[in-house]
Order: structure tokens, then C-alpha cells, then sequence
């Protein structure tokens, strides 16, 4: 999973607070691990001289193919 993707597994998961069923304790003890497994892991934004003074962004376009929206 990418880090990214966590957001996304905690709001899936969270819909599910009012009843949760095995399947979505299993799914927060996944989320659980791979965040511990991934205290290392982190963004770093540097400025890149060359661009000059400008902002570059990237995004999924298709939202990794959610069929939720």
C-alpha cells in the first residue's frame, strides 16, 4: 500500500464505527501495523533551482480506481 493510500483505508474503515465486523478489525490491526512499520517513511519537499520558483503537483486521476465515487 502506498502512503498515500492510508487516508483513504482509514476512511473506508471508519464508515464502519457504529458496527464493525471482523473483517474491518482486521483491516485497522493491518493499518495499525504497516504505520508502525513505517515510522521511516515520510515526504521531503526540496526546491529544485533549476525550476525556478514554481509549484509541481501530481495527482491520480482516477482516484486508484475507487468505485466509491
Amino acid at each position: 500500500m502506498y502512503e498515500t493510500d492510508i487516508s483513504q483505508a482509514v476512511s473506508v474503515v471508519s464508515r464502519y464505527m457504529h458496527d464493525p465486523g471482523k473483517g474491518h478489525w482486521q483491516a485497522v490491526r493491518w493499518i495499525l501495523w504497516y504505520l508502525q512499520n513505517a515510522l521511516d517513511v515520510g515526504l521531503a519537499f526540496e526546491q529544485d533551482e533549476s525550476l525556478g520558483q514554481c509549484i509541481v503537483g501530481y495527482c491520480d486521476s482516477d482516484y486508484v480506481g475507487d468505485l466509491d465515487k
